[in-house]
């Protein structure tokens, strides 16, 4: 699937793109790396170090460490606690490319479903890391945000992949119990 796909389906207004840059920038990447001070707390669900692999592409293939959980019981996993919580479970996705550790800019943001996800659950997020793999592996962060702005899951990437969910307490501990036995941070 090619980025034109992905800016047909996934199209909000010019308006929503901008206000949603200017949050991600003023809440998330102050000081243009992931700094969340707006959310109560945040849960890491995944993480795997690319530095002890040859180039991502090794990592990929012979990590002996893959994540616990599918696309689909992540996607299912955030929109069942946005349920058991009355939270809108509406949202945006997001890409910010950090530049060499300083500079930030928000890439890419559209409109996504935890609902009609399809056959591929959180497809623009995969997409946005594989174009970073295939273009040199830019740091960057990709990922999800509630259209009321409380909850989030991102994928941080450059020297490592870390999946993060944000949110309140409750929020982070439903998504986590939901795919419970399957969390592990890799020691890689």
């Amino acid at each position: 699937m090619d980025r034109d796909y992905y800016e047909k389906i996934h199209n909000i207004s010019n308006e929503k793109k901008e206000e949603i840059k200017v949050w991600l920038k003023r809440h998330i990447f102050p000081e243009d790396s992931l700094e969340d001070q707006y959310f109560q707390t945040n849960k890491v669900l995944y993480q795997l170090n690319f530095n002890t692999f040859y180039n991502p592409m090794e990592a990929i293939i012979h990590n002996h460490h893959p994540a616990p959980f599918s696309s689909k019981e992540l996607n299912d996993a955030i929109r069942q606690a946005c349920i058991d919580l009355e939270l809108i479970e509406g949202c945006h996705f997001f890409k910010v490319i950090v530049h060499d550790g300083f500079g930030s800019m928000t890439d890419t943001v559209g409109h996504y479903s935890l609902k009609r996800c399809g056959s591929f659950p959180l497809s623009p997020l995969y997409q946005h890391l594989n174009e970073d793999i295939v273009n040199g592996g830019e740091a960057g962060c990709t990922g999800l945000l509630g259209v009321n702005k409380d909850w989030m899951l991102t994928i941080e990437d450059g020297g490592e992949i870390t999946f993060r969910i944000h949110g309140t307490p409750e929020f982070c501990d439903r998504v986590t119990r939901s795919i419970s036995g399957k969390i592990t941070e890799s020691e890689i």
